[in-house]
């Protein structure tokens, strides 16, 4: 084949696909147009709910039964090849993920107009208690409380004799925190998140911990049954982690793309399993860092579309 004549080809290709991608990009603005339609619909019917003391909590419930799942793309056009259905099925899915994003976005503008910010608070409920923590005692345990009192003025220390003893004081409300390793040498300690899972517990704060020669390689957590949103000072990098069910119904990378999309950058995956009452689970730990957006519209995205998603905790300077 003659050069001259591939090169020309080449370009013609390229061309044409320059031109189809600004016709994608038309057709993606009037989808988000529609979106936006609809978003401003959901925010109005939320302002009604707001007016008869119903939470945001509840509104986005309702909305999620009413617009899942938003309307895909037409799969099999007339005259469709065959061989591309597949590749068609995965634009679709994709173009799927990004309606979504946008109509969580689009949503919180509009409360927003309307003097009704979606913050972190109304989705990461807090508690009270009176700063005791609980924990069995050792060189590293102390270190890390060390790290934890200076966090929480006026917290007092309750001894106790194991690691599930002082998740007991937790779930009894016997203590408002537990101090518990929760990963060596960059490993999650299955056991720990077990007893998370199974109490439905919050990670409210994580420390480093490096002992007494500075050759350990561990993490201490807080563990409560409610969120603490941690004091941010200048150079503080904050996280949200969430679990994530290994099934059928579960898509990591979609939730990863919406994550991007949505400001968030991952920190780290952890597959892990462990056995509880109801037998063997497979859970993945997703650990999201907020790059200056804020949670607020990652949160709008999961408890719209993937309500089963369970926010573990939110904490910061994993560094």
């Amino acid at each position: 084949m003659d050069i001259s004549l591939a090169v020309s080809a080449k370009d013609k290709l390229l061309k044409n696909l320059s031109v189809l991608s600004e016709s994608q990009d038309k057709l993606h603005e009037r989808r988000i147009s529609e979106i936006a339609e609809l978003a401003c619909l959901a925010a109005e019917y939320t302002l009604t709910l707001f007016s008869d003391d119903f939470d945001l909590i509840y509104a986005l419930s309702a909305i999620s039964e009413s617009i899942e799942p938003l309307p895909l793309p037409v799969p099999n056009h007339s005259g469709a090849l065959f061989a591309n259905e597949d590749r068609i099925l995965s634009f679709r899915k994709s173009v799927s993920v990004l309606d979504k994003v946008h109509f969580s976005q689009l949503y919180l503008e509009r409360l927003n107009e309307r003097a009704h910010a979606a913050t972190e608070d109304l989705f990461l409920q807090g508690g009270s208690g009176d700063g005791r923590i609980s924990y069995a005692r050792n060189g590293y345990a102390d270190e890390a409380y060390d790290v934890f009192s200076q966090e929480l003025p006026g917290s007092r220390v309750k001894y106790v004799s194991s690691l599930k003893d002082a998740v007991r004081e937790v779930v009894q409300d016997g203590s408002e925190f537990a101090l518990l390793p929760i990963e060596e040498r960059g490993s999650r300690i299955a056991t720990v998140e077990e007893m998370l899972f199974s109490n439905e517990l919050k990670i409210a704060a994580i420390t480093s911990v490096f002992g007494f020669d500075g050759s350990a390689d561990m993490k201490y957590a807080l563990i409560s049954k409610h969120f603490r949103m941690p004091r941010v000072r200048e150079g503080d990098e904050r996280y949200i982690e969430l679990m994530l069910s290994d099934g059928e119904d579960t898509s990591l990378s979609e939730l990863l793309v919406a994550a991007e999309a949505l400001g968030l950058s991952l920190y780290r995956v952890c597959a892990i399993s462990f056995t509880t009452q109801d037998g063997d689970t497979s859970q993945y730990a997703v650990i999201l860092k907020d790059n200056g957006k804020g949670f607020s519209p990652f949160l709008t995205y999961l408890t719209l579309f993937e309500p089963s998603a369970q926010i573990v905790g939110i904490y910061k300077n994993l560094e």
